[in-house]
C-alpha cells in the first residue's frame, strides 16, 4: 500500500468519525478531500502532496471555503490555493451533475414507462367496450325465426305479439 492510499485511507476514517464530533465545516471539508483521495486512490500517478507527511492531518484541519458555506461550489476553485481542492471540486461538480442527470432520464423513463402502461390499459378498456358492444350488438339482432317469417327480439313486446299474430 503506498502512502498516497494510507493518506486517503487515514483521512477517509477521520472524516467519518468526524460526523458525529466535528464543526460542520471541518466535517464537509474533510469528506470532500477524502472522496476526491479515495476515488484517486486507484490511479498509478501518486501526486507529490500526499505523500507528504501530514496531509491528511492538514487537510482535515483546513477551514472550508467561504464560497462553500454560501452555497457556490463553482467559487472554490478560483478562491483555493490546494490543487487537490480544486480538482476535488471538479470530481464533485461531475457525480453532482451526472446525478442531476441520471435522476431526470430516470425520471423520464419512468414518465414514459407510466404513459405507455397507461395507454395499454385505456386500449383494453376500449376493446372490452367495443366486445361489449358487439354483444348487445349480437343480441339485438338475433332473430326467431318463424315458419313464415322473422321476429327481432329488439322489438318491444307488443309489436312482436302483432307481428306473430300477421305471421299466422
Amino acid at each position: 500500500m503506498n502512502s498516497f492510499t494510507m493518506a486517503s485511507q487515514t483521512l477517509l476514517s477521520r472524516a467519518t468519525y468526524s460526523s458525529v464530533h466535528a464543526a460542520p465545516e471541518n466535517q464537509t471539508h474533510a469528506l470532500g478531500v477524502a472522496m476526491y483521495l479515495h476515488l484517486m486512490g486507484t490511479g498509478s500517478k501518486v501526486p507529490e502532496p500526499a505523500c507528504r507527511p501530514g496531509f491528511a492531518q492538514h487537510a482535515y484541519d483546513a477551514p472550508m471555503p467561504e464560497s462553500l458555506l454560501e452555497g457556490q461550489p463553482l467559487l472554490i476553485a478560483a478562491e483555493t490555493r490546494n490543487v487537490h481542492m480544486r480538482e476535488w471540486v471538479c470530481v464533485y461538480l461531475g457525480f453532482m451533475c451526472g446525478s442531476v442527470l441520471w435522476h431526470v432520464f430516470r425520471g423520464r423513463k419512468k414518465e414514459k414507462e407510466t404513459h405507455v402502461l397507461r395507454e395499454r390499459e385505456r386500449e383494453r378498456e376500449r376493446e372490452r367496450e367495443r366486445e361489449r358492444e358487439s354483444e348487445r350488438e349480437r343480441e339485438s339482432s338475433a332473430v326467431l325465426s318463424l315458419s313464415q317469417g322473422q321476429i327481432s327480439l329488439s322489438m318491444d313486446p307488443l309489436r312482436a305479439l302483432l307481428s306473430v299474430m300477421a305471421i299466422r
